[in-house]
């Protein structure tokens, strides 16, 4: 098996065990690892064969680039970035498809996979979700689907969807793989202690999380937090808690810091992003709603894209001057020395202790120390 730093939890390995062996664990910060049975296990190497961070990613050609968003207003408010994947996800869905992504589970403390066969359910995969989604049992269910004829959208991040193609083991005519530009995957225990905090914070049960308010357009980092009681809380990127950490990089997977996935390395049909840095590259398109950077990298990804280029507004772009304001696309983040610290105390310190000694800078926490002496006085 893959070394634990490597490993990026797609779950492709646990997915295609013959025999079943292998378990997906949460380590101390949440993220599921696989664990072999050794007493099952035959040696088979089908778990290396499909493991993305043993095999090397092919190199592929610059992708055709465009920017720009749904001429449905609804649907560009109600998404992260412009609703270029709503328009994607309702075209598979209108040939009697179905489309996975990532979704909160009812008690909104996770993020896992899921699949919808309905136009009226894409609210559910809509908007970013800034912690790492459990692939569940979904890489099965897409090939079983495949074999008998459906189309399939799949979305995720980039190491998922070179998990799922690996694990799939050959080329399927009715599937679409979506991928995101993707910062890092945050910690699923950190967000689930972040979850009640703020049920602490609010007094009631939450009810809707959004990571990107959407009426803020424009792709800023907005958490808006609806309650049963009708409490909303909202917070930009500087002063909302775990946006705090996620933006520290402090509470990233290990993988994360030494992504394969990144660069000209694809397996995806389409990758999409908010178009950050639209100002300076397509001036016409930064109207101060949410725009979206579309690259094709393969003929079925550019097909895909042209049955609903009529719903669109926007236009071809430069790619090397459009993937400028999007550093995550070819560069891993440095890994904090403080990472290995929060990750021996997540178990033992409250969040907002937790917060207070790694989601603050050091002036951040003594310009606290110092309101609270104020404060007493």
């Amino acid at each position: 098996m893959v070394e634990r730093e490597r490993c990026c939890g797609c779950g492709a390995c646990f997915s295609a065990c013959p025999r079943q062996c292998i378990e997906m664990i949460s380590d101390r910060m949440g993220f599921l690892y696989p664990h072999i049975n050794r007493n099952n296990c035959v040696n088979c190497g089908v778990c290396e064969i499909v493991c993305p961070a043993l095999q090397k990613s092919k190199t592929i050609k610059e992708p055709e680039a465009w920017g720009g968003y749904s001429n449905n207003q609804n649907i560009r408010k109600a998404s992260s970035s412009g609703g270029i994947f709503t328009l994607l996800a309702q075209g598979i869905i209108e040939q009697g498809g179905v489309v996975f992504g990532a979704a909160f589970t009812k008690d909104n403390c996770q993020v896992k996979h899921i699949c919808i066969d309905n136009i009226n359910d894409l609210h559910k995969l809509r908007g970013s979700k800034y912690v790492q989604s459990s692939t569940e049992k979904t890489f099965t269910y897409v090939k079983e689907l495949l074999e008998d004829g459906i189309p399939v959208m799949y979305s995720g991040t980039p190491c998922q969807i070179e998990g799922l193609n690996l694990f799939l083991q050959k080329e399927y005519t009715n599937i679409l793989t979506v991928e995101i530009i993707c910062h890092g995957v945050p910690s699923p225990k950190l967000f689930k202690k972040y979850i009640v905090f703020m049920e602490e914070k609010l007094g009631a049960k939450i009810r809707k999380v959004f990571f990107r308010d959407e009426n803020e357009g424009g792709g800023i980092l907005v958490m808006r937090i609806e309650t049963d009681n009708g409490t909303v809380y909202r917070e930009d990127k500087f002063n909302d808690p775990f946006f705090r950490f996620f933006l520290r990089n402090n509470c990233l997977r290990e993988s994360c810091y030494n992504c394969p996935s990144r660069g000209l390395h694809k397996r995806a049909d389409i990758t999409l992003s908010d178009f950050w840095g639209v100002e300076n590259c397509s001036p016409d398109l930064a109207d101060g709603g949410g725009i979206s950077l579309v690259l094709m990298h393969t003929e079925k990804g550019r097909h895909a894209f042209n049955l609903m280029r009529a719903e669109c507004i926007g236009h071809a772009v430069d790619f090397n001057k459009a993937i400028e304001g999007n550093k995550a696309f070819y560069e891993s983040y440095t890994r904090p020395d403080e990472r290995t610290k929060l990750e021996n105390d997540i178990d033992y310190l409250s969040f907002e202790k937790l917060f207070h000694n790694y989601g603050m800078s050091w002036k951040g926490r003594f310009k606290r120390k110092v309101l609270k002496l104020f404060n007493k006085k």
